[in-house]
């Protein structure tokens, strides 16, 4: 069984990611780390990371939970790469405070899925590819992969109206936020969509989308 320590150091490229501006906190150092029978992730997922990925299930076969933890994006290579790996396991997959981008699509792979138990708070946030550069959105093609992906994991739930909203934010800060949130911030729970000009604290300051939920919209399978 692989070490409980860091088992990886990510670098930080985000073909896929949002910038780091967009979350309330900072994120961890990318790790991924054991906890029981819990993997801990932090920080972008890279190609590397998948591998590191692999390694550590075929290590260990009892691994039956994904826990991403301040997780801010990466590339869509790897999140494709994490899908592929939760799918063939079918393991569960848990979100606990920014789980965004790459981290997003990777999340919802899982057969069952929830939202840390902090009261802290938790979000999933999507939005579009974008170019490396961050000069304008992917191609139209890898694009339309993407919203198919998203269909397909949330079993036909996601509503074409955020369907439509997550395939034109493309620029920093934007996207569809589905949040959970406990105690004093409970106020914050529910779907809440950023243009990108909120400034670096989202999502309280975007607009929230009455009617939707992140359970409702096959996000999350468990309240």
């Amino acid at each position: 069984m692989p070490s409980r320590r860091s088992l990886a150091s990510w670098s930080r490229a985000a073909i896929l990611g949002l910038s780091t501006g967009i979350a309330a906190c900072d994120a961890d150092a990318g790790t991924i780390r054991f906890a029981d029978e819990r993997l801990l992730i932090g920080g972008d997922i890279t190609d590397e990371d998948t591998r590191t990925l692999a390694r550590a299930l075929r290590e260990d076969p009892h691994l039956t939970t994904l826990v991403f933890e301040q997780c801010r994006g990466g590339t869509l290579s790897a999140a494709y790469g994490f899908a592929d790996l939760i799918k063939l396991r079918r393991l569960q997959t848990v979100a606990s405070g920014p789980c965004a981008s790459a981290c997003a699509l990777a999340f919802l792979a899982g057969a069952r899925r929830s939202f840390g138990a902090s009261s802290a708070l938790n979000w999933v946030a999507l939005h579009a590819a974008r170019r490396p550069d961050g000069s304008g959105p992917s191609s139209d093609a890898l694009n339309r992969q993407m919203l198919g992906t998203l269909k397909t994991f949330t079993s036909g739930k996601l509503s074409s109206e955020l369907l439509q909203l997550i395939a034109k934010s493309w620029s920093a800060r934007s996207g569809v936020f589905f949040v959970r949130a406990g105690g004093e911030l409970s106020s914050r729970d529910g779907v809440w969509y950023c243009d990108g000009r909120q400034g670096s604290d989202p999502p309280h300051q975007c607009k929230r989308l009455p009617g939707f939920d992140p359970l409702s919209q096959g996000i999350v399978t468990e309240p």
